[in-house]
């Protein structure tokens, strides 16, 4: 196979720490975070001397460097096997956690992914986050240094929490965007207005490690994706909607995320009515192992909060502090929607606009404390951030 290089290259500096020839084809995408706000013609240096090297490297200032070509095996993640099949790119970051990528880094690195995809024939990025998938490329082809290395933390958490992202936005600029948005001639269900008496185009939908497909067609899951998004419309195409990930982004063309499994009337009409974080006041109430436990656990008293607003056999889950809402393994159980009495909502009463405004001034901190603080105080982070950095592309 005759192999070729990005053209978004900026400066190439070739280490003599390599393989000549990978023995495998390129499949696969492994980004690593620099532990250092560098340049890339640091980065090259240090891979002049030390027995290291990546095939590319992404500066602060967003400039690329080559350090080793694709044809050949870069030596970046502890690993001959992946290195061989991976093309691996290293990218600034902050020195310590959670090793945050400036903007002008991280724009630069979902061009350059989206680009290495083209050029080695790799349709669309997969990610499930799964290290039991490693070289399982048809279900995911990105992987962490940290997988082969228990004494490594690269990407850093700022990456890891980046990769759903990535994966959605490289996916656009390989024309699956264009597939997603395609109506199709004959739809297999009417419009979700039609079903519940009530349109879904732009409600809030909270969704946990769901599923998100390019098209309402396609078998293969893309990514599975956490946070709150929003309908893109009120059209259902083979049980499947369409999603965006800000709700100034409903109904405009090329701000699809990507599909999701079809609401069900009454999944619509009780997300329309509960919201994930609200206040739950039970009073002896059954607590459920699961939406489908035929017997109760326990019985409850006192404050709880909606884990997730998303109704699965007329339950939901709760959770028993609010800074546990939504986060993976913190669900306390299932509860019947008929037993929820809601209390005063957690919901903030400032806008996500005015918050945002706040955060940009530098009131919440920043990475893993704002995130806390956000959380602490009721707002949705994933929402905030999405509106930070609508604004700050402006």
């Amino acid at each position: 196979m005759a192999y070729t290089n990005s053209s978004l290259v900026d400066y190439k500096l070739i280490s003599p720490f390599k393989d000549v020839n990978r023995e495998h084809a390129i499949d696969t995408i492994t980004i690593h975070c620099t532990v250092g706000q560098i340049s890339v013609q640091s980065l090259g240096a240090i891979f002049q001397s030390k027995r290291a090297s990546s095939n590319y490297g992404i500066g602060y200032d967003g400039k690329v460097g080559m350090y080793v070509e694709e044809k050949d095996r870069s030596w970046c993640s502890s690993s001959k096997s992946n290195d061989n099949r991976a093309v691996t790119i290293e990218v600034a970051s902050d020195s310590k956690e959670p090793f945050a990528v400036n903007t002008k880094a991280y724009e630069k690195l979902i061009q350059l992914v989206a680009d290495i995809c083209k050029r080695n024939g790799i349709k669309r990025l997969l990610w499930e986050g799964d290290k039991s998938l490693i070289g399982n490329v048809e279900r995911q082809n990105m992987t962490w240094h940290c997988w082969f290395n228990s004494g490594k933390t690269c990407p850093g958490t700022y990456l890891k929490n980046k990769h759903p992202n990535i994966v959605t936005r490289v996916n656009a600029i390989l024309a699956v965007q264009e597939e997603a948005e395609k109506p199709a001639e004959k739809p297999a269900e009417k419009p979700a207005e039609n079903q519940s008496g009530t349109s879904i185009a732009g409600s809030a939908v909270s969704l946990v490690r769901a599923p998100l497909y390019v098209s309402a067609t396609t078998t293969t899951v893309s990514s599975y994706i956490t946070g709150t998004y929003y309908y893109w419309d009120s059209s259902v195409t083979n049980g499947r909607v369409r999603i965006t990930n800000a709700k100034s982004r409903v109904g405009v063309k090329g701000q699809v995320t990507g599909w999701i499994a079809s609401p069900s009337a009454e999944q619509v009409a009780e997300s329309q009515k509960l919201t994930a974080g609200q206040v739950i006041k039970a009073s002896n109430m059954a607590l459920y192992y699961s939406s489908t436990s035929a017997t109760a656990t326990s019985r409850i008293s006192g404050t709880y909060y909606l884990w997730s607003a998303a109704v699965e056999n007329n339950r939901v889950r709760v959770t028993n502090a609010l800074s546990r809402v939504g986060v993976p393994k913190q669900v306390t159980g299932w509860v019947n929607v008929a037993d929820i009495t809601t209390g005063t909502s957690s919901t903030a009463k400032k806008t996500i606009t005015e918050i945002a405004k706040e955060v940009i001034a530098g009131k919440w901190g920043n990475g893993t404390e704002r995130k806390k603080k956000l959380e602490a105080a009721g707002y949705n982070y994933s929402e905030v951030q999405a509106k930070v950095n609508e604004m700050l592309k402006k």
